[in-house]
């Protein structure tokens, strides 16, 4: 007989991990997380099979993170230059249509 699995909640793989107890669960919202359930139903905390979990993630090829902004703009997925310095207030600039300063 098989070892019953061991469920374990969004918090508990957002303290082991470099992510939010709220990305693990926006993930298993869209079945995106093999052996995430919600044991009581729909709106009830979910739990995650922690076995399949961590097959899950590590076989998950690690790509950077980038902020986006706005999900349909052009810039979307791009990554965000720094808030400070020339490039941010380009960006702003772009993104608004306005012409550079000079």
């Amino acid at each position: 007989m098989g070892k019953a699995p061991k469920y374990v909640s969004a918090a508990y793989l957002a303290e082991r991990t470099s992510l939010t107890a709220r990305w693990f669960t926006r993930q298993a919202c869209e079945g995106n997380i093999p052996g995430a359930v919600q044991p009581i139903g729909p709106g009830g905390a979910w739990r995650f099979d922690e076995d399949q979990f961590w097959r899950w993630w590590q076989s998950k090829e690690r790509q950077p993170w980038y902020p986006r902004i706005g999900r349909e703009g052009r810039d979307a997925g791009r990554a965000v230059p720094s808030a400070r310095g020339d490039d941010a207030e380009n960006l702003l600039e772009r993104l608004l249509g306005l012409s550079p300063k000079n």
